[in-house]
């Protein structure tokens, strides 16, 4: 309501690490298994009343959540499956049901994601992603990842966005 805080739901039953606000609802991710007595496994979404299962969840730590221009719903973290899926740290949510692996994964956590007019960047934290020398973000151009500039220093935590009427920058 803009004036308090109010409880989601039951809560979870860890920590909450991401949120992402959609016209669909709000998706939480974290370390958790459960809020009150459904199991969500790392990821769900909150309708309004009450929370939902996304997917068969993951199993380990979702730190990022991000959609796209069009519609498409990424996962990053530390998880490497989902069901008996391998997804390996990145996944795109599939029809609301299923989780699929992004470019065949990554290889380092994923920490924080973003996208940009038809691009996924993501910043993990390893050096040496997908074989190529990434320095720790990396772009999914939706064929492949691709190497950023001469990347990070240390693990990127998060990403945004600023525009302007000339130019646009990713920091």
């Amino acid at each position: 309501d803009g004036n308090s805080w109010h409880n989601v739901g039951m809560g979870t039953d860890g920590p909450v690490y991401a949120l992402m606000s959609s016209t669909n609802g709000l998706y939480i991710g974290g370390d958790f298994t459960h809020s009150d007595t459904l199991t969500i496994n790392r990821i769900a979404r909150w309708n309004g009343i009450a929370m939902d299962t996304v997917g068969l969840g993951v199993n380990n730590t979702v730190y990022a959540i991000e959609k796209s221009i069009n519609g498409v719903v990424y996962i990053g973290g530390s998880f490497t499956q989902s069901d008996t899926f391998a997804i390996n740290k990145i996944a795109e949510l599939v029809n609301g049901v299923w989780w699929s692996p992004l470019g065949g994964g990554l290889v380092g956590d994923v920490n924080a994601l973003l996208t940009v007019q038809l691009n996924l960047y993501a910043t993990e934290n390893y050096s040496l992603g997908k074989g190529l020398s990434t320095n720790r973000i990396m772009r999914w151009n939706n064929v492949t990842w691709d190497v950023v500039g001469d990347g990070l220093n240390g693990a990127g935590r998060t990403l945004t966005q600023y525009a302007c009427w000339h130019w646009e920058k990713m920091y």
